[in-house]
């Protein structure tokens, strides 16, 4: 059952589960005051601080992960921004679970909604296998040079795995495809360009 305990220096009494400790339930606490004020805010800027705010704390309670899940999807630029950069400072599971909702935004039509995504990724590199197809579709698609930057930065995070997720999709593409694959591969690892699609 839950065990309550009282706080002499806030006057709250919190609930808890038998393997919760007080810490826990307190931010267990605090969250969900955070959720609901973000429910009851009219603000759009106050919004956006709450969802800093539940990032602040880097707790990944299920109410928490489900709620940026929620903010994820949205349409608003600001919170779809506040969502990822939240998330990114949650990591571990919640990031996994919040997922598809991430690479979703690589998909978004506004491309600044993707690069906040990039962004996201470089700190939490996780589904290479679903993330880095479409982080080279980016790549090919923006030939912008500070944003390469950015994606590639992003690449570098995923590591030893990226690099295998990208030596399988070269394999598999065919004639001019090859080339940024290539690129990104080269700028991970340092070998040649040509040679890295000689070998390929």
């Amino acid at each position: 059952g839950t065990k309550s305990d009282y706080s002499a220096t806030s006057g709250v009494e919190y609930d808890r589960s038998p393997d919760e400790s007080l810490n826990v339930a307190i931010a267990r606490h605090q969250a969900l005051k955070l959720i609901s004020e973000y429910d009851n805010e009219p603000d759009t800027r106050k919004k956006i601080n709450i969802i800093w705010r539940l990032g602040v704390m880097r707790r990944d309670f299920p109410e928490v992960t489900a709620k940026i899940a929620e903010f994820l999807g949205s349409d608003d630029l600001a919170t779809i921004n506040a969502a990822l950069t939240a998330i990114a400072k949650i990591g571990g599971s919640a990031a996994e679970a919040c997922g598809p909702h991430i690479l979703n935004i690589l998909d978004n039509k506004d491309y600044r909604a993707r690069w906040f995504a990039v962004d996201a990724l470089a700190r939490i590199p996780i589904l290479p296998n679903k993330a880095i197809p479409k982080l080279v579709k980016i790549y090919k698609n923006d030939n912008h040079s500070p944003r390469s930057a950015i994606v590639l930065r992003t690449f570098s995070a995923y590591g030893k795995t990226g690099v295998k997720v990208l030596q399988k999709m070269i394999e598999d593409a065919t004639g001019p495809n090859k080339r940024p694959i290539a690129e990104i591969i080269s700028a991970l690892t340092g070998e040649d360009v040509e040679t890295v699609i000689r070998d390929s």
